[in-house]
């Protein structure tokens, strides 16, 4: 049980900085599929009853940290992208007023 949650960490830490090179390449939509698959392997995840040795303790912690570090990095620039997209649609939507009141 504690090596399959192990290697599930390893994983899920694998997969995050994944989607952080789609997210820099913009690769909107693999994201999303990478993202679901990494979302059902974070469910899996069962650290509660976790049985470890003193010494995997540390390796686990500093995983997690990393984790989520890479979590924040990934959400901000999503975030950014969300941002950025708005501020196209409202250009756009502008843009699309102006030309209609020129064509009345």
């Amino acid at each position: 049980m504690a090596i399959e949650q192990l290697q599930l960490i390893d994983t899920i830490v694998q997969q995050t900085k994944q989607l952080l090179q789609l997210a820099e390449s913009e690769q909107w939509q693999d994201l999303a599929d990478l993202e679901q698959q990494r979302q059902s392997q974070l469910q899996n995840l069962t650290l509660e009853k976790l049985q470890l040795p003193a010494s995997q303790h540390k390796d686990v912690e500093l995983k997690l940290t990393m984790l989520i570090d890479l979590n924040h990095k990934l959400e901000t620039m999503c975030r950014e992208q969300r941002q950025d997209i708005v501020t196209e649609l409202k250009q756009f939507d502008h843009a699309s007023k102006a030309v209609k009141a020129y064509t009345k």
